[in-house]
């Protein structure tokens, strides 16, 4: 008798773990949010050695934007916005989104999706990786020649659209700030 209540007390143990486990899992992806760069974390994020940060906020109408930024170095060009609205930052996404798949003549619908977009040597012309959750999303396009991408979380967008040899500089610059 002594081991059959031993052996359910582990049982039972085991299964309490068992299930925190599974709750912390469940948690933790019911929670798929990020937190958007502000304008001191993207100043303090970006390597002013390598880059240069511009205001450009004064090119847009009154209200249009909260803030603008172009990051850019010797050959690769960063756009960052803070808009009014996480739906105004949303539409502009889609806009991109779709001005990006309208610049690729032959894109076809049934183009190859890669997770980590990284430089291959495959001879397929197109890849698309897009990635959501309930507070971003990021729609990456990478052509024969170009690479274009677009990130959002609340109402921060960053949009890329560079030279496919600059690939790996824009994933890494997009992974600093929290936009990967």
């Amino acid at each position: 008798m002594y081991f059959f209540h031993h052996n359910t007390v582990s049982q039972k143990r085991i299964l309490c773990i068992f299930a925190t486990v599974c709750l912390l899992c469940m948690c933790s992806g019911c929670s798929n949010t990020r937190t958007p760069a502000d304008t001191a974390t993207l100043f303090s994020t970006v390597d002013t050695k390598k880059y240069s940060i511009y205001d450009t906020s004064g090119q847009f109408t009154s209200g249009a934007v909260v803030s603008a930024y172009k990051i850019s170095s010797d050959d690769l060009w960063i756009e960052y916005y803070d808009l009014p609205s996480a739906e105004q930052a949303a539409r502009a996404f889609q806009n991109n989104k779709d001005t990006f798949r309208q610049a690729v003549p032959a894109l076809s619908q049934s183009t190859a999706i890669l997770k980590g977009m990284q430089e291959t040597t495959a001879t397929i012309p197109y890849y698309e990786d897009t990635v959501s959750g309930s507070n971003y999303e990021r729609y990456a396009l990478l052509t024969e020649d170009n690479y274009y991408v677009v990130s959002r979380i609340d109402t921060t967008l960053v949009y890329i659209s560079t030279a496919r040899k600059n690939l790996k500089a824009a994933n890494r610059f997009l992974k600093s700030i929290g936009y990967y």
